[in-house]
């Protein structure tokens, strides 16, 4: 029971800390740290488990609770006596046990309370015995504290293959702490790439807390054109809090790639909020930007609860239809959110339209559905194009998956040509798993000619 206790108690103080409790001053306050050595290094008692006691009343003594015992005067003479070596040595001694939940929730305390003193040295031992996650705990303690002797001892260990990743974590908690001082920081101590990696670092964090503030500092430094990737992580945070401020900051950009992108994720953003404003939005934009942004908008509202929306939009809007990117990603997203809508509604779509719906269609429930439900819609289809679309679609769809329904799917295909093209796609993907099945059902197939067979037979 003291065991598991200990286990409990141990691993309550870990959770705390990884969870985002903040390793200031305050976690190290001699109380709270003397409960903390307490509950690691003495067994707990009964007696201080479960007695409430109040200020006034005198703490009962013990032979079994004199590691455990804690009184204020005590506590702060044990606390103010310990030195970095303490637990320096504590860690050492963790570290050279063996492997297991308990020592590694221990060895983790004993490296934030040394970090908290010494996060140089608490810092090289982690590198040296390769406890990396332990060595987030020493940057996030000393990033916290605003210590920047850990950051210059850092840079003589630039080669190591971790350090890009520890400068990123030092400089995001730092900039939690203190933005202003962590920018300063990022800029005169570091050089190059080392330098991007920190400034980008700051602004990820910066940018959840004032991107008005951050956008300008960006614009001040011109880092809009010398470093577009932090520009762009500044406008995608500003798109997904303010997405109609953002719009105006989008429209001063450059073109490129980089305003592409930020134009689609406005577009979903925007439609995710009102799909009616985002299309009235998507109209403003230059001629080649609109057909991208729409189709998103449509795609994003197709997913969504709104879908019925959204077909009745697409069906009212001949030129979207004359649009093929834009229909097909459109009924592509309404055919995976409720391809009985589409099914339900298909005539009201022009009849030139119709096989692509269908294929949709097919596509959804080959991939979701199974071949109950194929079969009882492709049944109600009409002979003629319609089933030819549907089998093309659902063979595509399930060849690689099931090359057995899909030699049957690819037999319904009306066009004798299409028929043995995906016959024989079909055959050689099923040969792969099983090759005397798959040159039997070429042999039994009643839709080919002799020499096709022959032909597929040869290729298998």
């Amino acid at each position: 029971m003291i065991k598991n206790r200990k286990i409990q108690l141990t691993l309550m103080c870990i959770i705390s800390l990884l969870a985002g409790f903040s390793l200031n001053a305050a976690f190290f306050a001699p109380s709270l740290k003397e409960q903390v050595r307490s509950k690691i290094q003495g067994p707990a008692t009964k007696t201080n488990n479960i007695v409430q006691r109040s200020a006034t009343q005198q703490p009962k003594t013990s032979n079994k609770v004199k590691l455990s015992k804690v009184s204020s005067n005590k506590a702060d003479t044990q606390v103010s006596s310990h030195q970095p070596s303490d637990f320096k040595n504590e860690a050492r001694h963790l570290v050279s046990k063996e492997e297991n939940l308990l020592n590694d929730a221990r060895l983790r305390v004993a490296i934030i309370q040394w970090a908290s003193q010494d996060p140089v040295s608490a810092m090289a031992f982690t590198i040296e015995h390769q406890k990396y996650r332990a060595s987030e705990l020493v940057l996030t303690v000393a990033a916290q504290q605003q210590n920047q002797v850990l950051l210059s001892w850092l840079s003589n260990k630039s080669q190591h293959q971790h350090y890009e990743t520890w400068l990123s974590s030092y400089f995001k908690h730092f900039a939690a702490i203190n933005t202003a001082t962590a920018l300063q920081l990022a800029q005169n101590k570091l050089q190059g790439r080392h330098k991007d990696i920190a400034t980008q670092a700051v602004i990820q964090v910066w940018v959840k807390t004032d991107i008005n503030a951050a956008l300008n500092w960006l614009h001040e430094h011109d880092y809009s054109s010398s470093q577009p990737s932090l520009y762009k992580l500044a406008l995608e945070s500003h798109i997904k809090q303010a997405p109609w401020e953002a719009s105006i900051e989008l429209m001063l950009m450059d073109e490129g790639e980089d305003k592409n992108q930020l134009i689609n994720l406005l577009a979903k953003t925007l439609s995710e909020h009102d799909a009616y404003d985002a299309i009235e939005w998507s109209e403003t934009l230059a001629q080649h930007h609109q057909q991208e942004a729409m189709s998103n908008i449509l795609t994003t509202w197709a997913s969504s609860n709104s879908a019925q929306n959204a077909l009745d939009f697409i069906i009212s809007r001949k030129d979207l239809q004359n649009s093929p990117e834009t229909f097909e990603a459109t009924i592509a997203a309404l055919a995976d959110k409720d391809r009985n809508l589409l099914i339900e509604r298909l005539d009201e779509f022009p009849e030139a339209k119709q096989d692509e719906v269908i294929q949709q269609v097919s596509r959804a429930i080959s991939t979701y559905g199974d071949e109950r439900e194929y079969n009882t819609w492709f049944n109600s289809l009409p002979m003629g194009s319609q089933r030819a679309a549907a089998s093309l679609t659902a063979v595509e769809a399930t060849f690689s998956k099931n090359p057995e329904a899909a030699f049957t799917l690819a037999e319904n295909i009306i066009n004798p040509q299409e028929r043995a093209k995906y016959i024989s796609k079909v055959a050689r993907v099923w040969a792969a798993t099983d090759e005397a099945q798959a040159k039997y059902a070429v042999m039994m197939s009643q839709t080919l000619t002799e020499a096709q067979k022959q032909q597929i037979i040869e290729s298998i």
